[in-house]
C-alpha cells in the first residue's frame, strides 16, 4: 500500500494529500509541495511544463524555479510543507 504525502498549509492549517505516483507520474513532496505554491500563486501552468519535461531530474527542474527549502525532515515553499521521510 502507498502512503499518501500530506502537504500542510503553516498559517491556515489547511492540507492536501497526494498518491505517491509511479511511471510516468511520480508525486514526489517536492511536488507536492510546489503544486500546493503553484495553485496559490497561479503558476500551475509552470509547473506542469517542467512536469512535461519527463520524470528524470523533475526535482531539481523544480528547485530551480519554486522556493523550496528543505528542514531536517520536511520540505517547504511558501507556506506549504510535508515531510520528506519519517524522522528517527
Amino acid at each position: 500500500m502507498r502512503t499518501k504525502i500530506t502537504v500542510y498549509h503553516l498559517a491556515s492549517e489547511q492540507e492536501q494529500q497526494f498518491l505517491p505516483g509511479t511511471g510516468q507520474n511520480v508525486v514526489t513532496p517536492e511536488y507536492a509541495v510546489a503544486y500546493c505554491y503553484a495553485e496559490e500563486h497561479n503558476r500551475l501552468s509552470e509547473l506542469f511544463g517542467l512536469v512535461q519535461q519527463g520524470v528524470e531530474g523533475i526535482v531539481e527542474r523544480i528547485k530551480e524555479r519554486f522556493p523550496l527549502v528543505y528542514g531536517k525532515a520536511s520540505v517547504g515553499c511558501g507556506e506549504w510543507a510535508s515531510l520528506v521521510r519519517k524522522s528517527a
